[in-house]
């Protein structure tokens, strides 16, 4: 019996030794991991820990979320360490947090904006609760924490045939401080999908499909800094531009 048990001791501290770039991507739930990375593969993820609730906003129905930093992955820490989780103007972190979030809850989150000015994160583009160091997704098993990077490391790899090119530097934008019309220059080779603008406080102001991949009007917005959003078939690109009257 404590040989069985021994072997079976070895079995289970063996399986986590062994995982590797090669299988942590087949792992249960990573897959959407894996897509979400074939369209930003740049992407930084945070592990957060709930520390304060803020129910003062009383035109939603869910709080802000004061949380601390625990750990990052694939990426350089990009932000501080203690944000909100912020409710403003509905375009949130705080909005697709499971229901009941409490105070010492964990999650798994991607960002593509935050506001260094009001300690804010806002528009969360990836999240997953985390519990019992596992993360989980809807009616999927959980997998390790601990297996992130490994699981991250696997979907670049699987993704290299199909690797998003430089969208940075192959995609001009112009001119910038702007005035009326916004050009889109694109050398990428990829398809420009859709374009968005959004103010400052993560709000969509404008929207054009990919049928109106060259340029965006501005005629009718008001001065002032904005992000715009290319999402193409190899990725998405954000630029912070600024419009001038």
């Amino acid at each position: 019996m404590k040989k069985m048990l021994f072997k079976i001791i070895l079995v289970f501290t063996g399986f986590f030794s062994v995982w590797n770039t090669a299988n942590a991507c087949s792992c249960p739930g990573s897959n959407d991991i894996c897509q979400y990375l074939s369209l930003y593969p740049q992407s930084i993820f945070f592990r957060v820990s709930v520390d304060t609730l803020d129910n003062s906003n009383q035109s939603v129905s869910f709080p802000d979320y004061g949380v601390t930093i625990i750990d990052q992955y694939n990426g350089n820490q990009a932000i501080s360490q203690a944000y909100w989780l912020t409710s403003k103007d509905m375009g949130s972190c705080a909005r697709p947090l499971p229901p009941g979030a409490q105070v010492g809850d964990t999650f798994l989150i991607t960002l593509l904006f935050t506001n260094e000015d009001t300690g804010s994160l806002w528009t969360c583009s990836f999240i997953q609760p985390i519990r019992n160091d596992s993360v989980y997704n809807l009616n999927q098993p959980g997998y390790p924490i601990t297996g992130i990077q490994d699981t991250i490391n696997a979907c670049l790899e699987r993704n290299l045939s199909t690797k998003a090119p430089d969208l940075a530097s192959t995609i001009q934008v112009y001119p910038n401080p702007a005035r009326n019309l916004l050009n889109i220059d694109n050398r990428s080779g990829a398809t420009i999908q859709s374009l968005q603008l959004l103010d400052i406080s993560g709000r969509k102001v404008l929207f054009l499909d990919g049928k109106n991949g060259s340029s965006v009007p501005l005629e009718k917005l008001n001065k002032g800094f904005y992000f715009l959003q290319i999402k193409t078939d190899k990725g998405i690109l954000n630029r912070k531009i600024q419009i001038e009257r």
